[in-house]
């Protein structure tokens, strides 16, 4: 988004960028659940790293020659996405058999800790980068990250794929198996109150996804070092909310902490629409954090232990793809006022309909 934004200044060519992306998430992503569940996960998650190294590769590479058409960034975000949601859920359903169920809370909260931890660092060396060598050579480094993953990933022992399906892979085995975890949803209510809520929220929230770098720039005046120490207090957050999760474990119950998250999410959005201080700005990004963390964890493990092992991949893609349905739009509607009104207007409207989702989830999400 960084790159766009200085390419073109256009608050609505930037927030296209994330537009394209949550429609890779909610399109194909169907189909990484699935195949989650048919294939190796530890091929899946190689598989994945390696592609999507490679076109981050080839952007660095156009960016170098000063010639990457928007077309291609576009494609490039879609393409980042999907493969992103073919190593995701495949993530997410090996872990329960890697450590066990009964140290799946704390496992889960160590593992997006660490991520976290890698996330400040690497958002931080992202500025610099950028500030120092500029776009491309930040670019080609994170190019370079996902290879190092790929390698990563080689090196875990995974327990034997007992969990694939019978019966060959084919496009109708693939949406059949999409359709069903779908389906998993509709006949559960429980969970589908969290879908409805998370819904609701993701599009609220996803009004101001492509803002933040017009938000340093523009408004608070604040260049790629703003931009890059607003992520990285946005991830300080989060690293602390799950350090804070991980030792609450299990005893915070669901409907409490997303209905705090998504309040709290409201209030930050309506304090950032306020005319605040660069310093201000990081503070409330920093609870933003906490209280993304607060929310996603306890979800992420509802889904892993609801679901069996054979269904899990398919499950937690279609909870991705179905909570995200509406983001796209509500990205690129964003955009459009943000052009149109001014980021505070967005940041007050995005605001207000996180309040609301948060207090429509105290009222349907039924206590665990």
């Amino acid at each position: 988004m960084w790159f766009v934004l200085q390419q073109t200044g256009s608050v609505l060519q930037t927030g296209a960028v994330p537009a394209f992306s949550l429609i890779g998430r909610s399109t194909l992503g169907l189909l990484g659940g699935a195949l989650a569940d048919r294939l190796p996960r530890k091929h899946i998650l190689i598989v994945a790293d390696i592609a999507r190294g490679c076109i981050v590769a080839l952007t660095a590479i156009l960016a170098m020659q000063g010639d990457v058409p928007m077309s291609y960034i576009y494609a490039s975000a879609f393409l980042l996405s999907a493969f992103s949601m073919l190593y995701d859920p495949a993530s997410v359903a090996a872990l329960p058999d890697i450590v066990g169920e009964h140290n799946l809370v704390r496992a889960n909260a160590y593992l997006s800790t660490t991520s976290r931890l890698v996330q400040i660092l690497g958002r931080a060396a992202g500025g610099v980068a950028i500030a120092a060598f500029g776009e491309a050579s930040a670019m080609a480094a994170n190019a370079i990250s996902f290879f190092v993953s790929a390698l990563m990933v080689l090196l875990v022992t995974f327990p034997p794929p007992d969990y694939i399906s019978g019966g060959p892979l084919s496009i109708r085995t693939l949406v059949a198996d999409t359709v069903s975890g779908l389906k998993y949803f509709l006949v559960n209510r429980a969970l589908l109150a969290v879908v409805l809520v998370a819904l609701f929220a993701n599009f609220s929230g996803g009004l101001t996804a492509g803002l933040i770098p017009a938000f340093a720039e523009m408004h608070l005046s604040g260049g790629v070092a703003l931009y890059s120490a607003l992520l990285a207090a946005l991830s300080i957050g989060e690293f602390i909310g799950m350090l804070v999760m991980g030792a609450l474990g299990a005893r915070l119950p669901l409907r409490r902490s997303l209905s705090f998250s998504i309040l709290a999410s409201g209030l930050i959005y309506l304090a950032l629409s306020i005319n605040v201080a660069p310093g201000g700005a990081l503070f409330l990004f920093g609870i933003q954090g906490i209280a993304l963390a607060i929310s996603n964890l306890p979800i992420r493990t509802l889904l892993q232990t609801t679901a069996s092992t054979e269904m899990r991949g398919r499950v937690f893609a279609a909870f991705i793809a179905a909570v995200n349905a509406l983001s796209p739009a509500a990205t690129a509607i964003g955009a459009v006022l943000a052009a149109w009104l001014g980021i505070p207007a967005v940041l007050a409207i995005s605001g207000v309909l996180l309040m609301a989702s948060g207090a429509v989830a105290l009222r349907i999400i039924s206590e665990r």
